[in-house]
């Protein structure tokens, strides 16, 4: 068994100018390189959503019930609303909406067999994210279709961010971000879809070099205090490699960790979806927060449509209190696509994107008969 030491940035150059040296030896045990490891607390799509709504000019994404209720004759929504008074969250309702199909198919799982108006995507300029294809113009190469581009908020990068033109009009995840909101407190709370972090390397947080970053999926429960907050410095054990594991090369320039694109698959976890995340070209751009308990940043990266779509159709209960329709949601997604051309048929098959994320100081271990029986909770 291999324990890691999992040390905030700051956190860390603090304990090593308090303790002594005897001790301080003691915060790594992965050879002779320092470890630092990291459990995820919050994890949300990246959507830059003005108070004004500027960035989405022709409002908000029409809904799975908004859509029935205005393609629908007015004495059937009287009918199967009983005049307006079951709301669109009572089953008697979202149901019929659900299976509107032509032959009473559920649209969020064929979405292709009803066509809804087309989605309202974002206008803006302006988004998180990175430059993923290389370009300045959005132009096609051999790994992307053509796009139109976003500015960073310095002003100055070209931003590939399609996921956010997708999902940025849509109500459950602007508002608060409500979705990932309650996806955050679910993860804390059944301990699925939790990502460890560990950095290997380090000799200093200070000192500009290489390091190596890895992505694990945690086996064991979260623990919280009396608040409900996840408990820094607790021990995880990791899922089997086979299912979970990725490895990046990266530096550190300036107290910020980056990495080399690599492709991820990543523990995914949100309102009652528990699956996986397919990541392309994924990359990571990590700093210290300003409190020193722990790390936050972003990761960027092509994620696969069907992959995404999973998720989608998983979670299309809560399609009304979210507000998005599942036929025009898919149609917009497919369209926009930018990353990895079908060789056959030359149509993107993934979406370039950027979540944002915190995490705090954790401990990793490394255990292969935990592995080899192949435990976990979940996907």
């Amino acid at each position: 068994m291999k324990m890691t030491a999992t040390l905030g940035f700051k956190t860390l150059l603090l304990l090593l100018m308090t303790v002594a040296p005897a001790d301080a030896a003691k915060t790594s045990a992965a050879g002779d390189k320092n470890a630092f490891a990291f459990v995820v607390t919050e994890f949300f799509t990246a959507i830059h959503a003005t108070q004004f709504m500027e960035e989405c000019p022709e409002g908000l994404t029409a809904s799975n019930d908004e859509n029935w209720w205005l393609n629908t004759p007015a004495d059937v929504r009287a009918r199967v609303s009983d005049n307006g008074t079951i709301e669109p969250v009572d089953d008697r309702r979202h149901n019929i909406v659900s299976y509107r199909g032509p032959n009473n198919e559920d649209v969020c799982w064929n979405p292709t067999v009803i066509k809804d108006p087309p989605l309202r995507t974002v206008r803006g300029r302006t988004s998180y994210g990175m430059n993923l294809d290389g370009t300045e113009d959005g132009r096609a190469t051999p790994k992307t279709c053509a796009h139109e581009k976003f500015v960073g908020f310095d002003g100055a990068t070209k931003v590939d961010n399609q996921l956010y033109r997708v999902m940025g009009c849509i109500y459950g995840w602007r508002q608060h971000q409500y979705m990932e909101s309650n996806a955050n407190r679910e993860r804390r709370d059944t301990s699925q879809g939790v990502i460890l972090i560990e950095v290997t390397g380090v000799e200093s947080f200070e000192r500009d070099g290489p390091v190596e970053v890895s992505f694990y999926r945690a086996v064991d429960i979260v623990p919280k205090d009396a608040s409900a907050n996840i408990i820094p410095y607790a021990s995880f054990r990791i899922d089997d490699p086979k299912r979970y594991s990725a490895t990046a090369r990266g530096v550190i320039k300036n107290g910020v960790l980056t990495t080399e694109p690599i492709e991820a698959r990543l523990p995914f976890a949100s309102n009652g979806a528990v699956m996986h995340m397919a990541l392309k070209d994924m990359r990571v751009e990590f700093r210290a927060r300003k409190d020193a308990a722990g790390m936050e940043g972003m990761i960027v990266g092509y994620q696969d449509v069907m992959n995404w779509w999973q998720f989608i159709r998983q979670i299309e209960s809560l399609a009304v209190v979210n507000q998005f329709s599942c036929p025009a949601l898919y149609e917009g997604a497919w369209k926009l696509a930018d990353g990895y051309p079908d060789p056959k048929t030359g149509q993107c098959t993934a979406l370039s994107s950027a979540f944002t994320l915190k995490a705090i100081p954790a401990y990793v271990i490394h255990s292969s008969s935990r592995q080899a029986r192949g435990e976990g909770r979940g996907q």
